[in-house]
């Protein structure tokens, strides 16, 4: 049994009919109007609103536990602070692509570690004008051999490389035109250094204690200087080696020997062909004399004999060549 309505163009419904199954009523002025949605529209309304609502819960608490997983906050993203002058990272932070920025530095008093399983690899892209925006200028490589960890290498690109101290003195200086050490001392430790070209310095020393070498494996060796060239040892011995022969020359000066005692133990020893009245071989208690004579031949070769003679030799001067 349902009510009808029938609107009237006046305030006032007329009741018409009546029976069992549909009636007409009177409404009194000033009542609303029922309205709604009933039957199978309303419960697949209220079924799509409960949908939505479990949606929507469903969401908020798979946010709330990312955000919980990640410790999201009010100040950034877990251990990272984003503020207003740029990131502030507290722990260790892995970076698994690019890093770009504009500068990188610890908290005071903390070092900064930059630590890789392979390599570390720093660019610098030039924006000048004139140039191929982005392209890289400057780059400083450090890798370790994949198969000999213990094989390191570091490699630097770019037009000049420059190690300065606390006061900014530039300390190391490498570019086109050459490399520039500006420090006192240049400390070259266990296993020396090797040049391809020449060196020019104002010293060269040892380390005290230690022995200093100057060596060219299969070229000559040359020590020049303007002033003059100076080789001083103050705690040890100067040694000069050689295969074949060993030349000092002076072109207009003289070459000097200053010293208490000069020697030459391994001179060649030359019979003479006159030799005199044995009057030096002995001394007066009967000991051999242990004396010689110094000749030289007119080719300036040096060469001892006994005492008791002239110093000349036979065979053609033989023994001279």
């Amino acid at each position: 049994q349902q009510n009808l309505y029938l609107p009237l163009q006046h305030t006032h419904a007329l009741l018409l009919y009546e029976s069992p199954f549909c009636f007409i009523t009177r409404m009194e002025p000033g009542s609303p109007l029922p309205t709604g949605i009933y039957g199978w529209r309303k419960r697949c309304l209220y079924a799509l609103l409960l949908g939505l609502m479990v949606v929507v819960l469903c969401n908020i608490a798979a946010t709330l536990l990312l955000l919980n997983i990640s410790n999201f906050n009010l100040g950034g993203l877990g251990d990272l602070r984003i503020f207003s002058g740029g990131v502030f990272l507290r722990d260790y932070s892995y970076v698994l692509g690019s890093l770009v920025m504009p500068r990188l530095s610890s908290r005071q008093g903390q070092p900064l570690t930059l630590e890789s399983y392979y390599n570390v690899s720093l660019l610098l892209r030039d924006e000048a004008e004139g140039s191929a925006p982005g392209r890289v200028e400057q780059i400083l490589h450090f890798w370790s051999d994949i198969q000999d960890h213990n094989q390191i290498e570091v490699a630097a690109t770019a037009a000049q490389l420059q190690v300065t101290d606390l006061g900014r003195r530039a300390l190391f200086t490498a570019e086109s035109g050459g490399i520039s050490v500006g420090a006192d001392i240049l400390r070259v430790l266990e296993g020396g250094v090797h040049f391809a070209g020449s060196v020019q310095t104002s010293m060269l020393r040892s380390n005290l204690g230690s022995e200093l070498m100057l060596e060219s494996v299969t070229r000559r060796l040359f020590l020049t200087g303007p002033s003059g060239v100076s080789l001083e040892s103050r705690g040890a011995d100067i040694s000069a080696s050689c295969l074949t022969d060993l030349h000092l020359t002076s072109t207009d000066g003289k070459v000097k020997m200053k010293a208490p005692g000069i020697y030459i133990p391994n001179l060649e020893s030359i019979p003479l062909i006159q030799p005199q009245p044995f009057k030096y071989g002995q001394l007066k208690s009967g000991t051999p004399s242990r004396s010689f004579q110094v000749c030289m031949c007119t080719n300036g070769k040096l060469f001892v004999s006994s005492p008791d003679g002239e110093c000349r030799v036979d065979n053609g001067g033989v023994q001279c060549r």
